[in-house]
């Protein structure tokens, strides 16, 4: 009885723990709508058939400028239309039409005068060239010219010097297993 008790108890957990499943995908809701997620707007067939064909490399028509597509994600507008009777109650009463129009270089001029912390001895090692490949006169290192140089004054022929490798085993060191 015991046993007959507990498997009914299984088979009802069981029951109740699938049906929890199949309703966790009405809970989640839809997928996203391609219409709204997408930017470039799917082909269609256009109601008129008198268009110009388009030309290669010309950028769609119906498509924005970065700039304008920028400025629509951060302002939320085209920002071609006029501010608002509201919108300019709010500048007005944050003082921003006495801003001054010098204020970018006023900031420059202001880090211009910041005190940069001296390079550290390591960094001073490592980046002692500050990205220079250039020769101190100015002029560019010709690869031609130095390969030359190089083969008048015998220097870099190769490894051995010119002479052959000879790989001599000796019997007496200790072997370490797998090597």
């Amino acid at each position: 009885m015991k046993q007959f008790s507990r498997s009914i108890m299984f088979v009802v957990v069981v029951s109740l723990a699938a049906s929890a499943c199949s309703s966790n995908r009405s809970g989640r809701g839809n997928g996203p709508d391609e219409f709204r997620v997408l930017t470039k707007a799917p082909l269609s067939i256009p109601p008129e058939y008198n268009l110009i064909p388009p030309r290669p490399g010309d950028p769609r028509p119906q498509d924005l400028q970065a700039s304008q597509a920028a400025r629509i994600a951060l302002l939320g507008g085209d920002g071609s239309a006029a501010a608002s009777v509201g919108e300019q109650v709010l500048v007005a009463a944050a003082k921003g039409d006495l801003t001054s129009s010098s204020i970018r270089a006023k900031l420059d001029s202001e880090t211009n005068r910041q005190v940069n912390k001296p390079l550290g001895f390591a960094n001073r090692i490592l980046f002692w060239r500050d990205g220079d490949t250039y020769i101190e006169d100015g002029t560019m290192l010709d690869a031609d010219a130095e390969a030359e140089r190089l083969r008048r004054k015998n220097v870099g022929l190769n490894a051995t010097g010119g002479n052959d490798v000879v790989i001599r085993k000796d019997g007496n060191r200790i072997k370490l297993p797998g090597l």
